[in-house]
């Protein structure tokens, strides 16, 4: 004879209990998360409302000058070429039709460039800058490597390394007073400079760019970048299929002017070209 057990009703009451109070833990932390969520976004909200309308404006205004240095520049070069003549009309009719713009706002607009200058192969093209970062992330594929009119420091060398997802390092290259190649096994080969260097270009079979990335996603990364400066070159394809250009050819200072009844704001950012 099967033996049956019975649930008393205190058993059942303290299931139900539990389960009661199971509901009630899940509607409070939805509750907490919905509060929390109406808090952000309150606070957003205010420190949005909060912040000085012309320090808003001013803001607004050096990033779109900002990127309309790096829009004029890419209109005037053609095959590495710039027209600074078509630079400078680029710049004075953005100049022009801005000033038009915030002149109807209260605001009188100056914007000014600087002449160009020597790039640092750090995060943001200064010798202050980080100088060691990832240029570029996820690449399947390398169409254009090239480091041209450069000025190197005669000290520690400006190294590339191409690391896998893995953290493997696949091929690594030192600019000094020669170039060396260091392949994925740990080979060394050593070559004289050239101007430029054309990274798909140079070393042996079993030290070429290609050899050693081949069927790989990697990341590539710049150190030692403030011993070293001139102009690069890297355009390719990301595993998610889209092609890029990462390239700097100068720095460029843009210093931007915004009177006001209320207020005078003047600042001047370094900015890269053409990225």
């Amino acid at each position: 004879m099967a033996h049956v057990t019975f649930m008393s009703l205190s058993d059942r009451d303290d299931g139900q209990m539990l389960l009661m109070a199971g509901f009630i833990v899940a509607f409070g932390l939805i509750a907490i998360t919905l509060m929390l969520s109406d808090i952000l976004y309150a606070t957003s909200l205010a420190s949005e409302a909060s912040m000085d309308p012309v320090k808003y404006d001013f803001l607004n205004l050096q990033q779109l000058a900002n990127s309309e240095t790096k829009n004029a520049y890419k209109s005037s070069t053609i095959n590495g070429y710039t027209n600074w003549s078509t630079f400078e009309k680029y710049n004075s009719n953005y100049i022009g039709n801005i000033s038009k713009i915030y002149a109807g706002e209260g605001y009188a607009i100056k914007v000014e460039r600087g002449s160009p200058y020597e790039v640092r192969f750090t995060a943001n093209g200064l010798l202050s800058g980080n100088p060691e970062w990832r240029v570029v992330g996820n690449a399947t594929n390398i169409y254009t490597f090239k480091i041209y009119n450069y000025n190197y420091s005669v000290g520690d060398s400006f190294q590339i390394d191409v690391v896998n997802l893995t953290g493997i390092r696949l091929y690594s290259v030192k600019i000094n007073t020669i170039i060396t190649i260091i392949n994925r096994t740990g080979a060394i080969s050593t070559i004289s400079l050239t101007d430029p260097v054309d990274l798909l270009a140079i070393g042996d079979t079993p030290f070429t760019f290609n050899t050693n990335t081949q069927g790989q996603t990697y990341s590539i990364y710049f150190n030692n970048g403030d011993q070293i400066a001139g102009r690069f070159n890297i355009t390719g394809k990301s595993a998610s299929n889209q092609t890029f250009i990462k390239a700097r050819d100068y720095m460029i200072n843009s210093t931007i002017s915004l009177t006001s009844s209320r207020a005078r704001l003047n600042i001047t950012t370094p900015v890269s070209v053409p990225w």
